[in-house]
């Protein structure tokens, strides 16, 4: 196991936006509403930023 937590908490974090990403893409090749595309993108975005925020 990786002795920094820094490291670490990165690592869970990139691994729980990948598989966020994943799964939203998946779901957006199912919704024909660009509105619901549109409101989940920003959605994803804004998770990223908060994310981002934390991390530095």
């Amino acid at each position: 196991m990786f002795t920094f937590p820094f490291l670490q908490m990165y690592l869970l974090l990139l691994l729980g936006h990948l598989l966020m990403k994943c799964l939203l893409d998946s779901l957006l090749l199912q919704l024909h509403s660009h509105t619901l595309q549109l409101a989940l993108m920003l959605t994803l975005n804004l998770c990223l930023e908060i994310n981002l925020q934390m991390l530095l």
